[in-house]
């Protein structure tokens, strides 16, 4: 068995190089104990089993069967269709979004997926990310495979936030809620007045993530005590904000931010989590299915302004 750390660009490497020159017939394995890849048309195509047999060295099957020799993942496995999906996920942009998801449905979703990053000016990002996913895809497989790799991940701390934590906490949710430097500017005081009164409140908590010393993501919890849609009644806790820094994404730091909440709100004795998402936010939807959620309902409010009806006209309301 090998001993050395295996570095993940050159199975990232093996893995691009497998599935771009592999046929219907062809496999691939990495073989623990020198780190090599071998391909062969066949199961048996790289090991004579006669001269196995005379040097008394397992089969394939046994190097196979024991774990020694490990196959490659192929097309499928490493889902590209998905990927795709998942880059149009952390775009801080919605319609941007929104065209990716809308470019990659039906046939043809390669060619216009390019098409649109690039027409987005996204290719670049794209071209990180891909390279980003790949190298997690990399890092799981040895992971699941018991192989020693180096680099290894990032790691990302969670806790609930207290009142040292109102700048950092003001600064997340205000990309998430204001999202333009011009409405940053204008509402941000009147949002951080917001988040210290949630901060002071015992039925609201925020999580926030870190790496290392930086914040990164934050969660809005709260406790509702009337009735929410899809419920049967009594406390619930409520996601009512969740983000995350666009280059942290697809790491799990939503998802853990997001247990942090529920955790906390089985401690306040809920019996139900509820969330909510605008109806054409396709991201947030799929996030929420993604984690588990359940959709309850849809909605589509209303408005009539009523000075359209003559009921302000004060030539008829003289007297």
């Amino acid at each position: 068995m090998i001993m050395k750390s295996i570095e993940l660009k050159y199975i990232v490497e093996q893995f691009e190089l497998y599935c771009s020159a592999r046929d219907s017939t062809a496999r691939a394995w990495f073989d623990k104990r020198d780190g090599e890849v071998h391909t062969a048309e066949n199961d048996n195509d790289d090991y004579d089993e006669d001269e196995l047999e005379e040097s008394n060295e397992p089969s394939w099957y046994e190097l196979h069967k024991s774990g020694i020799l490990v196959d490659l993942p192929d097309h499928y496995d490493l889902r590209q269709y998905e990927m795709m999906e998942e880059f149009a996920e952390i775009q801080a942009s919605i319609p941007n979004a929104n065209k990716i998801i809308e470019a990659i449905r039906g046939k043809g979703a390669f060619r216009r997926f390019r098409a649109t990053v690039e027409r987005l000016g996204l290719l670049k990002d794209w071209y990180a990310f891909h390279d980003r996913e790949m190298l997690d895809k990399a890092r799981r497989w040895c992971e699941n495979n018991g192989i020693d790799y180096t680099p290894k991940p990032e790691q990302y701390t969670y806790r609930r936030a207290a009142a040292a934590d109102i700048e950092t906490v003001t600064d997340l949710f205000a990309l998430l809620y204001l999202k333009s430097k011009t409405k940053i500017k204008a509402h941000r005081a009147e949002l951080r007045t917001e988040i210290e009164g949630q901060l002071t409140n015992a039925n609201d908590t925020i999580f926030v993530a870190h790496k290392g010393e930086i914040a990164i993501g934050a969660a809005h919890v709260s406790l509702r005590r009337e009735y929410v849609e899809g419920t049967d009644g009594g406390a619930v806790g409520y996601l009512e904000g969740i983000f995350v820094l666009p280059e942290y994404r697809l790491n799990g730091i939503a998802r853990s931010l997001l247990g942090e909440c529920r955790k906390w709100a089985v401690q306040n004795e809920c019996e139900a989590f509820a969330s909510d998402c605008e109806i054409d936010n396709e991201l947030s939807y799929r996030f929420h299915m993604k984690t588990g959620f359940e959709e309850a309902s849809r909605n589509v409010h209303f408005t009539f302004p009523l000075f359209n009806f003559g009921l302000w006209d004060d030539d008829e309301n003289e007297g």
